[in-house]
């Protein structure tokens, strides 16, 4: 990521040298206030105890769709509204 301004990143499960989570997790490290959304097959309840602390902010299905991507869209909107007003 360097200098660049990222707002959001989607990471998939699987990754060609490393999986989601663990890439979620050292980006987070290095960088905590960004906006990460994961692709994962984990429930729910494993999905939020696996990712508890690391700032993802939404659990997508393999194949996301519009319905994905408008809930995606309006939670970046109210983090960034919520961000404002601090």
């Amino acid at each position: 990521l360097g200098n660049e301004k990222i707002e959001v990143v989607v990471a998939g499960e699987e990754l060609r040298d490393s999986d989601g989570l663990t890439f979620v997790k050292k980006l987070t490290h290095k960088h905590p206030l960004i906006n990460c959304a994961m692709v994962s097959s984990l429930s729910p309840e494993e999905f939020h105890e696996e990712t508890e602390g690391l700032g993802v902010f939404m659990q997508l299905p393999q194949t996301p769709g519009i319905k994905e991507a408008e809930q995606m869209m309006w939670l970046l909107e109210s983090i960034s509204a919520l961000l404002q007003r601090a």
